[in-house]
């Protein structure tokens, strides 16, 4: 994917040579600083502060007329407690996208003022550094409570069109400023998100174009519990707009972009097409009558035959299809032109994952084109194609109840271009993702034991991330997975377990379901001539959400669904159960004067056997702020089940 943004960069960027003093050359840190001095309202605010981070990006032209970066960050920490020590004793400096290291540079600042500069021998590169990519990383002699970490260095990288920060992150930041720099011919334009100040522009003695932002104390952000993420934190994007070398109009418009997409993945000549119409032949789609079978059909054969990842080496489609492994980019080309083929009606959405950075219709720019989804619109349905976990009618959970560029094919006669328009992605009904439980309990109080039997349904997202792969995996793995469908950590003597509906034929047709049989001496509780049956653990595990901060987030669940559990217990022989209207509870949120959320349970006796009905369901997926507490009750109403007892007397 990034080669088409590279070559519509060529395209768009004129190149023009500036022989100018770079703005990083003249920038320096204090030559006899002093330690930051925090007031006690700081001291308590974190065990670390930032006291400033300062972030500098130049574009120029080198002398080849090529573009690149000249990114500078200059940061300052101040260290509040001794906790915050091993966060700043080590630094970290991505090597991604670097051309060249130019400066490097770190000290500590003692409490008395003392400098301890870094010492060069404890740089160190690394070649991936817990999967992040290629770091140096480096050690900072010195620090000790009260004292202060200066980290500066500057690189030069390789040119994007487009940038963005999530500025906001877990340390506290006294001053933030970001600068953009660019020659006179490049206009960018920004946009700033949730509270962030905006960038103001002007223009420097040299003629080049500046945008400067600056924000004094920006609060520690945590992502908070059932939140939508960084998504909601503050950040703001960088795009260029504008080559006034070139032409004045905008070059950057969903329309262009589309258009960009569309030249590169639909107009393939026939000796690329050759090999797959000849490998989609084979599968004989042409038997099948149903368009929705047709189209998920050839969505499971891409996602069983082809290895897919930007790591397998690039190769024509032809070699590509032969060897079975392809490139993102490769693969998408497959998709789009097969579907094209089969005459199926079909969109190509780009779009981002909700809860890193939510798409914004009215900013068009790449940056907002993280994910890829295809949507069928005969259907009204959509698939993730490099998802492995991803069928038709089911993408990337975290990609819908957001927005996207929704590009599509259109002809006049023989003529043919793309066609785009920003429009949301519809979430999944909540009913086609569920959990479902039967529990039996069989209780035996002369034993004090409980045998459980235990089957669980699971369908569509509540399926997502195991149905698909579960044949794949080794016993070892099975062994861990089986595990999250215990009903207790303490569920050592599970037997007969076993999950089916795992083949690719049954991935989001017939639900996952899950047995066993298991034996508890946990549950039942003896208190003199009474026992305490520990009923709420039948339900499993349930998230909590008791807030004691003040909510600062709106809500958002992975995916909207529900769960419906039926439970059985056997009252023996000779006793009765004296508290069953304890299990009755019953929380609604609603938004709009609608349910949107609800947790209901009820019982009934019948034959000497006590039936507990449990519903509760998410019939979507974001919650405002405003339905905080109700979203909140809902949600802990199934962690008080949990804890419910069932107290038996003697008759």
């Amino acid at each position: 994917m990034r080669k088409l943004k590279l070559l519509v960069l060529l395209a768009l960027i004129c190149l023009k040579i500036q022989a100018q003093t770079s703005y990083y050359k003249t920038y320096n840190w204090e030559k006899a600083p002093t330690v930051f001095i925090p007031t006690e309202d700081m001291k308590k605010n974190g065990e670390l502060l930032i006291v400033f981070e300062k972030k500098f990006f130049e574009i120029a032209y080198d002398a080849d007329g090529t573009l690149a970066i000249y990114e500078t960050i200059h940061i300052l920490y101040h260290v509040n407690s001794e906790k915050a020590i091993d966060n700043v004793n080590k630094g970290y400096m991505s090597l991604s996208n670097i051309n060249e290291e130019i400066d490097l540079r770190a000290r500590c600042i003692s409490p008395q003022n003392k400098i301890t500069n870094l010492n060069k021998a404890s740089v160190k590169k690394v070649d991936d550094l817990e999967g992040a990519g290629p770091y140096k990383l480096f050690a900072i002699d010195g620090v000790e409570v009260g004292s202060d970490v200066e980290i500066i260095y500057t690189n030069k990288k390789q040119y994007y069109t487009y940038f963005y920060d999530h500025v906001q992150l877990k340390t506290p930041i006294l001053l933030y400023e970001a600068m953009i720099i660019s020659p006179k011919n490049l206009i960018y334009e920004t946009k700033s998100y949730n509270n962030l100040n905006q960038f103001k522009s002007d223009t420097l003695e040299n003629g080049k174009n500046r945008l400067h932002l600056v924000h004094k104390n920006i609060d520690g952000f945590n992502i908070e519990k059932y939140s939508p993420g960084k998504s909601t934190s503050m950040g703001y994007i960088a795009q260029l707009t504008y080559n006034m070398d070139k032409k004045k109009s905008r070059f950057y418009t969903w329309d262009i972009i589309s258009r960009d997409y569309y030249n590169v993945y639909y107009t393939l000549d026939k000796a690329q097409l050759k090999p797959i119409t000849k490998s989609v032949d084979k599968l004989k789609l042409d038997k099948i009558t149903s368009l929705e079978e047709k189209i998920k059909t050839l969505d499971s054969y891409i996602k069983t035959t082809f290895e897919v990842s930007d790591a397998n080496k690039e190769l024509s489609l032809e070699k590509s299809i032969e060897s079975k492994k392809m490139t993102t980019a490769t693969c998408l080309a497959y998709y789009i032109n097969a579907y094209k083929y089969l005459q199926i009606p079909f969109e190509l959405v780009l779009t981002t994952e909700r809860d890193n950075l939510k798409f914004d219709p009215k900013f068009p720019s790449h940056v907002y084109v993280k994910e890829y989804l295809l949507y069928f619109p005969d259907i009204n349905k959509y698939v993730s194609p490099f998802n492995i976990c991803s069928r038709v009618g089911f993408p990337t959970p975290s990609c819908v109840n957001n927005e996207g560029l929704f590009i599509k094919e259109v002809n006049i006669g023989e003529i043919y271009s793309s066609s785009a328009k920003a429009k949301n992605i519809e979430p999944t009904p909540f009913n086609d993702s569920y959990h479902n439980y039967n529990v039996t309990a069989q209780l035996d109080f002369n034993e004090k034991t409980t045998k459980i039997n235990v089957s669980q349904y699971l369908f569509g997202y509540s399926a997502f991330y195991i149905q698909p792969i579960y044949r794949y995996l080794n016993t070892e793995q099975k062994s861990e997975i089986h595990k999250n469908y215990y009903l207790t950590e303490n569920s050592e003597s599970v037997k007969n377990f076993q999950i089916s509906n795992v083949e690719e034929k049954d991935l989001f047709n017939k639900p996952m379901i899950v047995k066993y049989d298991v034996e508890q001496n946990d549950f039942l509780e003896n208190a003199g001539n009474k026992y305490i049956f520990k009923v709420g653990l039948l339900i499993g595990t349930q998230a909590e959400l008791y807030q004691e901060n003040k909510r600062l987030t709106p809500a958002d669940m992975s995916y909207a669904h529900l769960l419906k559990r039926e439970l059985e217990i056997n009252i023996p022989e000779g006793f009765k159960a004296t508290n069953l209207n304890d299990l009755i509870l019953n929380k609604t949120c609603s938004i709009d004067g609608k349910e949107a959320a609800v947790f209901k349970s009820s019982f009934e006796v019948k034959q000497n056997k006590i039936l507990i009905t449990i519903y509760e369901d998410y019939k979507l997926t974001e919650f405002p702020l405003s339905s905080f507490n109700d979203f909140k009750n809902v949600i802990n109403a199934a962690a008080d089940f949990n804890k419910k007892n069932i107290v038996f007397e003697k008759i």
